[in-house]
């Protein structure tokens, strides 16, 4: 019986609650009508933020790929740029002995031309 007893006063007790609601919304309609739309536009915000974030982020990762592409693109143009800058200084050390010889073989012979190029090769 005691089952039944702790039944019924919670049943009254929701329906008491309920009675008081009721009571509330009408007398104050205009009250409970602001905060319900209040509520409404409150989760349409909550709604829209989130799902602008998550485009936002969705156009971010995009970015981060395409800069990544971009970023292995020149340090492929990067390390092609410092072979050849390596195989022009070979070239250059390649010149500049050929270069000495050509000078000393012209000093030789009385070249005054030779005698000019070793003085620019001297201060230089």
């Amino acid at each position: 019986m005691r089952l039944n007893e702790k039944y019924t006063s919670i049943k009254s007790s929701i329906h008491e609650k309920l009675n008081n609601i009721i009571a509330y919304c009408q007398e104050n309609p205009v009250q409970v009508i602001e905060r319900f739309g209040i509520l409404i536009l409150s989760g349409i915000s909550a709604y829209s933020i989130a799902n602008s974030k998550d485009k936002k982020i969705e156009q971010l990762n995009e970015s981060v790929k395409e800069l990544a592409m971009e970023n292995r693109k020149i340090q492929e143009l990067n390390n092609i740029a410092l072979r050849r800058i390596g195989y022009l200084g070979e070239l250059n050390k390649q010149k500049d002995s050929i270069m000495d010889l050509t000078m000393s073989d012209g000093l030789r012979h009385g070249s005054s031309v030779a005698g000019q190029q070793m003085a620019y090769k001297r201060w230089n």
